[in-house]
């Protein structure tokens, strides 16, 4: 019996992913982070050239059916949901018995390395946590509470004011006992009561690691900054909530009364959900509200309606080729011209038209002026990139002497984020170009290259040696491959120029 179970796949020991493992026609690039029995996430490119993020949930926890079954519902459930402040996700796919879910690369820069610099101030804590406030009721609305809300499943990114996106809900992690735990430091500083006594989490308990994540915000620190482990789950649940406004400067007491609702032991006891919270705590903090903007979901027609229109006659529904083809401004221009210079005269027969091509001359006309505007927008196209590039080296240029002067970690960081900032204000200001000359591998460049600065940041401050060099290293092959992008889009320009001359020729 124990060797028939020996022999079955799902019991099988894992293999690590190897650099250059295809997993449903994603190949892995490298490993990005790793959480054993949890999951794995690694870095892939696909046959187009676009990168994404593959989480391998649960890799060590797939001979239990129902859990395995029970991950992939709520991965599905999680590819489902669209809001902008939840990570887009491209798909869930299986591999061997693992869930996978390919998702868009976070920013390796996340609100816990923001606070490992302090604490923040009370408009930037409302508006990133609002917007995790927002993800968190979307996902909540759909049924999909978050497992496992801490700093580190918060990204932000380097815009004033700062883009959050909730990048992990923890959706494989099993209701554990809080002394199962202990060695989860970085989770047990924002868990519930009821989560700790190994209860699934709810709505309630988002709510109340929402509200541990804004007492450190604002603090700097957890609300129960223990550093035994033990303790740490003892105060949440027995201790009172803290008093952070002995704790933050300019902190009012009224901030208390809210860290105190938000963190209640009994989960009915606190706010209804985490945008009730954030509204209580802008005026405690005597700040606005940030208004954050979630667009609408379109309304879909009834079912019977769509029916009734599919199955309406022809003559009643108006042809694809009228809905989907406009013609350009200009060339309609032309047209009404040539009809008040006398080209197009009462109600012409359309077999005379073509039996006498030289009654209309507009037509060599209209396809030399379509020629003269593709090439005008090409050339203005490649100008604009011209300029956006010279800016883009001023600005590593400035980078590149900031970092050769740096000598502490600090400093090393604050360089590497410059060069990062440098990177995404060149991707922000870059034209959308003609199709001819294609803008996604230019633009894909200098976005790995900005993360690529990002991570090398990150590594600076955590002063690992070991991560710096590897960084920098990659973030030298990212900058290449920006000029290699660069050069390729020259060599098209080139040559499309030179297939235009030769036709006019």
């Amino acid at each position: 019996m124990s060797n028939s179970l020996a022999k079955r796949p799902d019991r099988a020991p894992r293999r690590p992913i190897a650099v250059g493992t295809m997993i449903d026609g994603y190949r892995v690039r490298r490993v990005l982070s790793e959480r054993p029995g949890i999951d794995l996430v690694v870095e892939a490119d696909t046959p187009d050239g676009r990168f994404v993020a593959l989480t391998l949930y649960a890799p060590e926890l797939t001979p239990d059916k129902a859990r395995r079954r029970r991950v992939l519902q709520l991965a599905q459930l999680r590819a489902s949901i669209r809001h902008p402040y939840l990570l887009p996700v491209f798909g869930v796919h299986r591999k061997r018995g693992r869930v996978v879910l390919a998702t868009e690369i976070a920013s390796p820069w996340t609100l816990a390395d923001r606070l490992r610099l302090g604490a923040l101030e009370p408009n930037e804590t409302l508006w990133i946590l609002a917007q995790v406030a927002s993800g968190l009721e979307a996902a909540a609305a759909k049924g999909l509470i978050h497992h496992d809300l801490t700093a580190e499943a918060i990204s932000v990114d380097e815009a004033e004011p700062a883009h959050a996106l909730l990048k992990d809900f923890g959706i494989s992690i099993p209701p554990t006992a809080g002394y199962q735990l202990l060695t989860e430091t970085e989770s047990l500083d924002y868990r519930a009561p009821e989560q700790l006594r190994g209860e699934p989490p709810r709505p309630a308990s988002n709510v109340y690691s929402l509200s541990c994540l804004l007492a450190e915000c604002l603090t700097g620190a957890p609300p129960f900054p223990y550093d035994r482990p033990l303790l740490t789950v003892h105060a949440h649940e027995v201790e009172p909530p803290p008093r952070i406004s002995e704790r933050g400067a300019g902190l009012l007491p009224d901030i208390d009364r809210v860290i105190a609702k938000g963190m209640a032991k009994d989960p009915r006891k606190r706010y209804t959900s985490p945008t009730q919270l954030i509204r209580a705590a802008a005026p405690a903090l005597r700040a606005k509200t940030p208004a954050i903007a979630i667009p609408a979901p379109q309304e879909r027609q009834p079912r019977r309606q769509r029916a009734a229109r599919r199955a309406a006659p022809p003559s009643r529904r108006r042809p694809k080729a009228l809905r989907k083809v406009r013609a350009p401004a200009w060339v309609a221009l032309a047209l009404m011209v040539s009809a008040l210079g006398g080209f197009a005269t009462g109600n012409l027969d359309r077999s005379s038209e073509r039996a006498a091509p030289a009654a209309t001359p507009v037509a060599p006309v209209i396809r030399a002026a379509e020629q003269r505007a593709v090439r005008e927008q090409r050339t203005a196209y490649v100008q604009a990139v011209g300029r956006t590039m010279k800016a883009l080296d001023r600005r590593r240029d400035a980078a590149a002497r900031r970092l050769q002067r740096a000598r502490r970690p600090r400093n090393q960081a604050v360089a590497a984020e410059a060069y990062a900032a440098a990177f995404a204000e060149a991707r922000k200001s870059l034209p959308a170009g003609p199709s001819s000359l294609p803008r996604a591998p230019l633009s894909g460049s200098l976005r790995e290259a900005q993360r690529a600065y990002r991570g090398l940041a990150v590594a600076a401050r955590r002063g690992n040696t070991k991560a710096w060099k590897a960084a920098r290293r990659e973030a030298l092959q990212h900058e290449k491959n920006v000029e290699r992008a660069l050069a390729e889009l020259r060599s098209r320009y080139d040559q499309l120029e030179r297939s235009a001359a030769a036709t006019k020729a």
